[in-house]
């Protein structure tokens, strides 16, 4: 019987005085992943939409999660939302989990660019960055006035419906996520979107910014072609951090469905053994 991969939750008190919930699984270099929104440690375990790719990265790596402020298992009540303070949480969680060597940091939607910006403060610490999805600023630093009258709308059904019991609301933002999954996917979604954040978090947005990280750390980014990040931001947060390679997939939904062959992104992506220690320079 294949034994199924266990994971440790615990908690730290951020410098402002938060619980910020994180965990870790598996064994192996270590891989952090920055946090975005949204997400639970305990429900996302064993779903399906993020399975694949939690068990894909507790067989290679010593996979470190954290739900961010306001969201999941760490602490809903938070005033500092900004983008400072993400990194800074990211700061926490690499003090706690103790990692001495270099490692690769791994970042999707608003968490890419909280890997870049770490990624500049601290280059000797990170090896390698493997983006996903990201954007180089937030919906209200685009310039495009229908994209951020979009969704100023959605935010506004956020406000008035978050928390009802019917998932409508709710069901406007999973579509954005997973346009085409399955019965299954949505549900749990929806159930996610109730569960792991308040209304105050959710309709808050992304305070990324019109920001330029820069730096030389050997980066692997990916995009899709769903409407959260847009492949010009996609692409201005992967050239802010010096790539290797830019992937651009033509796949409508978010997040990598469990039924594509090479799952989750091409292993060309992860760093290989003689290079995992390398800092950048």
């Amino acid at each position: 019987m294949e034994k199924k991969p266990s994971q440790r939750i615990r908690y730290l008190r951020t410098s402002d005085g938060l619980h910020l919930a994180w965990a870790e699984a598996g064994a192996g270099p270590a891989l952090p992943k920055a946090a975005n929104w949204l997400t639970h440690l305990e429900y996302d375990w064993e779903s399906p939409v993020w399975r694949h790719w939690i068990r894909f990265f507790t067989d290679h790596f010593r996979f470190l999660r954290y739900d961010e402020r306001g969201c999941g298992m760490t602490d809903r009540d938070v005033g500092d939302l900004s983008f400072e303070r993400w990194v800074e949480d990211l700061e926490a969680v690499v003090a706690a989990a103790g990692l001495d060597e270099p490692f690769a940091l791994l970042g999707m939607s608003q968490g890419a660019a909280v890997c870049v910006a770490y990624a500049a403060k601290h280059p000797e610490r990170v090896s390698h960055l493997l983006l996903y999805g990201g954007y180089a600023r937030g919906w209200s630093h685009r310039d495009d006035f229908g994209g951020e009258r979009e969704y100023e709308a959605i935010v506004e059904l956020v406000r008035r419906g978050w928390g009802r019991d019917n998932p409508a609301f709710r069901q406007v933002f999973t579509s954005r996520f997973i346009p085409g999954g399955s019965n299954d996917q949505v549900e749990w979604f929806n159930e996610l979107c109730r569960k792991a954040s308040a209304t105050r978090r959710s309709a808050s947005g992304s305070p990324s910014a019109r920001r330029r990280s820069a730096t030389t750390s050997p980066t692997c980014s990916t995009s899709s072609g769903c409407g959260r990040g847009p492949r010009p931001w996609c692409s201005r947060a992967t050239a802010a951090s010096g790539p290797e390679e830019f992937l651009s997939s033509s796949a409508r939904r978010r997040l990598w469905p469990v039924r594509w062959p090479r799952c989750p992104p091409p292993r060309a992506a992860w760093p290989s053994p003689a290079s995992r220690a390398r800092p950048a320079r």
